[in-house]
């Protein structure tokens, strides 16, 4: 018996030695993310940018990359090259922090090839410890980003590598086509954008953002990440031209860091002035601030949230750096930072809904609350009092029943709340839509009640204006 256990388990061993080095050999062959060689077959890529982006930094030609977060991701090489010139390959790893965008410009920087580097410096990615990377989609893979061979281990031997080797034998076999480096993670095409979403994720974002507030990273730290990842890194490079910018958010989204987090507003204002001092020293590093450019950030079409921007305003950004716009100085930076305050401290957001409602009467623009909206029939609906009484209507509510007396020369009107009806002099009436009351006041169907009190209405579709005269 011991003698059958002995050779059962010198055959399982010698079984299992075996399948681990057919494992592992498919793996090197076939090297799906390409971390030995570039691909000798039409790849399937990765979309797992943190495991993908070493191979491509290593093996790939190229002399200009792209770093950045998904704020990056949308720039497609060929236009690049088009307008800065060079061979370019973008790296951009989605929501990255600034010590991951370091470690796939550090793994493309040691191969010798890179000239120049083009990095969007998104404050989120300096928001946290300057060691920090993001754990929450899987460990972070460090083996890939070392020259330590003995780490191929945990690339060769892992059954995620092996199953997408075996995707890669599945699909040529299958005849299946191959995406291109021009559109990898290029997410513009299925992206939703206009400013109705735009806008209806800023009173979501004002929503999560003051829970946010109570756990601000302090401005020392985000200083700290800064000179770890970006600022290290520019020093042990002086042959390499760095340009660097700010990515567009739309204007909300420095507006709900004003409104509900002024202290991450004032951070990243201060950052900038700060990171130019240290940078400024450094010729072969320029800075270009595009945050306080109102033809895209006031646009929210441009965006699929307050902070995503479109593939064009991608080709905006690159057209900018090969025109030397948005530059910052030392003559401007003060400049850009103050004009991004002001536009800020300025604003009514209300100006940028899509479906917002302008009042104007007797040529004054008003002011009420609740705001007026349009209904999905196109109704406008506004409160009376606010609105009608500035065109001089007279005005009489009873809470108990619900009604309002409307009184306007020799016409009467009753409105009742949750009634599509009106009483007109004594006659009854249809309304577009039934009064209702919202945060204790009554809003009307303020077209159909101004005309039947004999004021003349406009309607601006382009302007959004309701004007009564």
């Amino acid at each position: 018996m011991t003698t059958k256990y002995k050779t059962f388990f010198r055959l399982f061993l010698a079984f299992a030695i075996l399948y681990s080095f057919a494992f592992m050999a498919l793996a090197y062959v076939v090297d799906p993310l390409q971390f030995y060689r570039k691909a000798w077959y039409p790849p399937l890529f990765s979309e797992e940018e943190r495991y993908q982006n070493p191979g491509l930094a290593k093996n790939y030609e190229y002399d200009t990359i792209i770093v950045g977060s998904s704020m990056t991701q949308n720039f497609v090489p060929s236009y690049v090259e088009r307008k800065l010139g060079g061979n370019v390959l973008k790296l951009s790893i989605e929501g990255s922090t600034s010590r991951e965008q370091r470690l796939i410009a550090e793994t493309a920087l040691r191969t010798g090839k890179v000239k120049r580097v083009i990095w969007g410096l998104d404050y989120f990615a300096l928001r946290g410890d300057s060691e920090a990377v993001r754990s929450d989609q899987g460990p972070f893979p460090f083996h890939l980003y070392d020259d330590n061979l003995v780490n191929d281990i945990l690339y060769l031997f892992n059954f995620s590598v092996v199953r997408q080797a075996a995707e890669v034998v599945y699909d040529r076999m299958a005849g299946e086509e191959s995406e291109t480096l021009e559109t990898l993670n290029n997410w513009d095409e299925a992206a939703d954008y206009g400013a109705e979403r735009t806008y209806e994720n800023y009173l979501t974002a004002r929503g999560l953002e003051s829970g946010m507030a109570e756990s601000e990273v302090p401005l020392e730290t985000v200083r700290k990440s800064f000179e770890r990842n970006v600022l290290a890194l520019i020093e042990s490079y002086p042959d390499v031209q760095w340009v660097l910018y700010y990515p567009p958010y739309s204007i909300l989204r420095h507006y709900v860091w004003y409104e509900l987090n002024p202290e991450r507003f004032d951070n990243q204002l201060s950052m900038k002035e700060w990171m130019f001092e240290k940078l400024s020293v450094f010729p072969n590093v320029s800075i270009h601030d595009f945050q306080s450019d109102e033809s895209i950030t006031f646009n929210l079409d441009n965006y699929k949230d307050i902070s995503h921007h479109s593939q064009a305003i991608n080709e905006y950004i690159i057209d900018g750096l090969a025109a030397g716009a948005h530059i910052v100085t030392k003559d401007n930076v003060h400049e850009y930072t103050e004009r991004l305050r002001r536009q800020v401290a300025e604003l009514d957001p209300y100006r940028l809904d899509p479906n917002r409602v302008i009042v104007v009467v007797r040529g004054q623009e008003l002011a009420m609350d609740p705001k007026p909206v349009m209904t999905e029939d196109a109704v406008i609906m506004a409160p009376a009092r606010g609105t009608l009484d500035k065109a001089g209507v007279g005005l009489n509510w009873d809470a108990a029943s619900g009604q309002m007396t409307l009184k306007n020369g020799n016409v009467t009107v009753l409105l009742t709340a949750g009634r599509d009806t009106a009483g007109v002099n004594g006659e009854r009436v249809m309304l577009d839509a039934a009064p209702r009351i919202a945060a204790g006041r009554l809003l009307i169907p303020l077209a159909a009640v101004a005309e039947i009190l004999g004021f003349e209405t406009e309607w601006d579709e382009g302007e959004r204006t309701f004007t009564i005269r």
